[in-house]
């Protein structure tokens, strides 16, 4: 029995492919998934994630940031709800490598 995996300790153990920290969210990309979390305290709360399977992904949109204004990161599912992430201009290669990643 010692054997066994927890699946719920594997998916906590895998390591992102990329992860990119916006102004109040952290996106996570894995092999077959995306996760959107809160950062800081809020993250320990696992019901405010949003677990996306890649093919749930319809499209991504960015909008870069500037000087003064932020940037954001949209995702559309599949169906037709959206998720914004906002971001600073240094973090902005990262949400780029992300959409590059998933051809979206």
């Amino acid at each position: 029995m010692d054997n066994e995996k927890d699946p719920e300790k594997d998916i906590e153990e895998e390591i992102p492919l990329k992860t990119a920290l916006g102004i109040e969210d952290q996106l996570d990309l894995y092999k077959n998934k995306l996760i959107l979390r809160k950062k800081g305290l809020a993250n320990k709360a696992k019901s405010s994630n949003k677990l996306f399977k890649i093919n749930e992904v319809s499209s991504i949109s960015i909008k870069p940031a500037g000087t003064l204004f932020d940037g954001k990161f949209e995702i559309t599912s599949s169906t037709g709800i959206k998720y914004t992430v906002k971001f600073k201009s240094y973090t902005q290669p990262e949400f780029e490598d992300i959409k590059f990643l998933l051809n979206k």
